[in-house]
């Protein structure tokens, strides 16, 4: 589970105005998942995210009548059985009484955003421990700081407004539905070896770089704050595990949790 901005403090980065990681808990089913967010969640004066009074919880009586907007391609390619497994996944909650209707966005145009972010805050934040340590840092993270050290302060920038209207267009979303679900990968576990900074297949065609081509439905909660959990669903024919994602509106945590059990309960 990927919090809201501010629900569990975050103290340890050096510009909580700009965060974009999270600290949220991870178990073997959503019953302890929420235990453990109820355990490490709560307002803290020096988390500039953690200042809001909590608005009003959304109503949840069950599956029936719960709004889904359902995004299951985000611009880039999708693997036929994850793609088949998720959807068999929100077919069964349509039987179980939800309204499901298929949405669009395109979160593969935000890698860019994204990776200038990253590359800019670990040229900021490594960038002196490469200096003394060099080769004693992993190749690839040594290779995003000389990529961030490239970056403008108007690159930075236009990131910031691609990153608000991110924000905007899932605001947009969840006006109009209670929770947006998606597949959490676009394909099963890739290989362990795998060159993270070279292209990746999806579906037998080049699909980009890992964080675009393999998981763009999970990095613009980064970018914008939004609760958002991943869960199985089901597993591909040579048992690989695929998940679902499961986001709401800001706040909304509980709520998202509650969610997650009606979903868990109905994929048995």
């Amino acid at each position: 589970m990927k919090p809201t901005l501010g629900m569990v403090p975050h103290l340890q980065l050096p510009d909580l105005f700009g965060a974009n990681s999270y600290i949220g808990p991870m178990a073997r089913g959503i019953a302890d998942t929420a235990l453990m967010f109820e355990a490490i969640a709560g307002f803290d004066s020096r988390d500039p995210y953690g200042q809001a009074s909590l608005p009003p919880e959304q109503e949840l009586d069950g599956l029936k009548g719960l709004r889904i907007g359902w995004l299951p391609v985000a611009g880039t390619p999708i693997e036929a059985e994850t793609l088949a497994v998720t959807s068999a996944a929100v077919g069964r909650l349509a039987r179980e009484g939800a309204e499901v209707e298929e949405i669009a966005m395109d979160f593969h145009a935000l890698e860019p955003v994204f990776l200038t972010v990253l590359r800019a805050g670990l040229a900021a934040r490594s960038g002196p421990h490469m200096d003394r340590h060099g080769d004693l840092l992993d190749e690839t993270l040594r290779q995003r700081i000389t990529e961030g050290r490239a970056l403008s302060a108007i690159d930075l920038s236009e990131a910031a407004f691609a990153r608000t209207r991110c924000f905007r267009e899932i605001q947009d979303q969840l006006a109009r539905f209670d929770v947006i679900m998606s597949p959490v990968l676009t394909a099963p576990p890739l290989r362990i070896d795998r060159d993270p900074n070279g292209i990746v297949e999806i579906a037998g065609k080049p699909a980009g770089t890992i964080r675009g081509a393999w998981y763009p439905y999970t990095y613009p909660m980064n970018l914008t704050g939004h609760p958002a959990l991943s869960m199985p669903c089901g597993k591909t024919r040579d048992g690989l595990p695929v998940g679902l994602q499961l986001v709401t509106g800001w706040y909304q945590d509980r709520y998202l949790l509650k969610i997650g059990a009606l979903v868990e309960t109905a994929l048995a």
